[in-house]
């Protein structure tokens, strides 16, 4: 994996922006219904601008080992006790 040489600052500061506006909308300030258009947009603009091929391929392998991590040993677990838990 490449190593990150420089951030983005103009990136940092609309993320900045976006959760300040979020924070703006929870807190329901004023005319905050109209934040509420465009905040999270906002954030899918930020990410959207980070997306390149190299992603797909780290994302794809980041959700093999989440199953294998996660999903399996609670999907055998769960399997496991229900198994034992139910009466006929």
């Amino acid at each position: 994996m490449e190593a990150i040489t420089q951030r983005n600052l103009m990136l940092d500061i609309i993320k900045g922006i976006g959760i300040l506006l979020m924070v703006y909308r929870h807190a329901r300030g004023p005319y905050s219904d109209y934040v509420l258009l465009f905040h999270m947009a906002l954030f899918f603009l930020a990410s959207g601008y980070l997306y390149n091929e190299k992603s797909i391929k780290y994302f794809n392998k980041f959700i093999q080992r989440k199953l294998q991590a996660l999903w399996f040993p609670f999907f055998l677990t769960n399997t496991i006790f229900m198994m034992l838990g139910s009466k006929p």
